[in-house]
């Protein structure tokens, strides 16, 4: 049987501790920070571990890696009896020098569960029912370290393989991904100080993604609104696929990055307001459950959650895409949630289903995602 208590425990690594008064001091001060602002705590991590610049490079690295992991490790630490930050601090300097909680006991496989992914139960109960035991510990220790960066190489620039080699010559090392055009870093890196990422050779996005705009049965010349376009991810890998791409959202800010982004990669993308189109994807606002080996703080927006109003955006979102989808064209819907109710959604009236799927940590190696592909008759 999978010891679902233990099985999102991180690995043994004394490297990784803080052993000195001050990297405590500066791990409490992130959580007390973070904590501030619980809905938008990864934001405010990033923000106070920029500004503070006083802790070099190589303590900001740690301290920020050490702060992420009580975040995931927080739910058996406080099980142990941790209150303050003090003692989580201290319970997580004993998981990383090999204390494996052997005095604590079962409390039932949905509590267990919960516990070791720092997650309210309802979801636990939903994963454990869909993977199965063994499974749910498999994703739990997929979920329980840190996920790779993984890097698009723009095809209208090099191919995968040039941009490894690229990078190496700036001091970079990577390796081809799981996709074609995926390049998974080996090391960290300043991405944005590099040559390549100035000429526009490649941008950040994780392999799931990648892999649904490459799943999309598209070709070039057709257009392809994205209609929840964000800072435009998708609607560069997709411009670089030969889409005639409009890129739509509510978010002004996003859509000024989107044309930075867009001009670096000498990508066609047209902000807009939506307009008929060949393909149209909706990549819907919602819980992130699939983010949270990339972000652990999002676990803290999941107390208590409730999807009635994501829900229901994401209906309305769908219909209004459908509303924009030509004759014999694509609405695709993508969510990077694992949660059942956000990933399956009616056949919108007059498309049929063409296909459907979903990405797991454990299984894929990528974020969790999920997608559904609808023609239009």
């Amino acid at each position: 049987m999978p010891d679902l208590l233990r099985c999102a425990l991180p690995e043994p690594d004394p490297s990784g501790l803080l052993d000195r008064p001050f990297l405590t001091e500066a791990a409490a001060a992130a959580l007390d920070k973070a904590r501030e602002q619980p809905d938008a705590a990864g934001a405010a991590l990033s923000r106070w571990f920029r500004k503070n610049r006083r802790l070099g490079s190589k303590t900001r690295r740690l301290v920020s890696e050490a702060v992420y992991g009580i975040i995931r490790q927080e739910g058996i630490l406080r099980r142990t009896g941790a209150v303050t930050d003090a003692e989580l601090i201290a319970g997580y300097n004993a998981l990383l020098s090999g204390d494996r909680l052997a005095s604590l006991t079962s409390e039932g496989a949905v509590k267990d569960y919960a516990t070791a992914l720092a997650l309210p139960e309802a979801i636990a109960a939903e994963w454990l029912e869909a993977l199965g035991e063994a499974g749910a510990a498999a994703l739990g220790t997929a979920m329980a370290g840190r996920a790779p960066t993984i890097l698009r190489a723009n095809t209208v620039r090099c191919t995968a393989e040039q941009l490894v080699t690229r990078l190496a010559k700036e001091g970079v090392s990577a390796i081809p991904g799981g996709i074609e055009g995926a390049v998974v870093l080996t090391q960290r890196a300043n991405l944005t100080g590099l040559p390549a990422f100035r000429a526009g050779w490649f941008e950040v996005q994780d392999e799931a993604s990648q892999r649904l705009c490459a799943a999309i049965p598209m070709h070039a010349g057709q257009t392809v609104l994205d209609l929840c376009a964000g800072a435009g991810g998708k609607s560069l890998a997709l411009a670089a696929r030969g889409g005639r791409i409009t890129a739509s959202d509510t978010r002004k800010r996003a859509l000024d990055e989107l044309e930075k982004r867009a001009k670096r990669a000498g990508a066609k993308v047209r902000v807009g307001r939506p307009k008929p189109s060949d393909v149209v994807l909706v990549d819907a606002p919602c819980s992130g459950t699939g983010r949270l080996r990339r972000e652990p703080a999002l676990r803290w927006r999941l107390d208590g959650l409730d999807l009635t109003e994501t829900i229901a955006l994401q209906r309305r979102l769908l219909a209004q895409g459908a509303e924009q989808v030509r004759d014999g064209g694509l609405l695709v819907y993508a969510t990077c949630s694992l949660l059942a109710a956000e990933r399956t959604h009616a056949d919108p009236s007059g498309f049929t289903r063409l296909s459907g799927h979903t990405l797991w940590p454990h299984t894929d190696g990528t974020d969790g995602f999920s997608w559904i592909i609808w023609r239009k008759a």
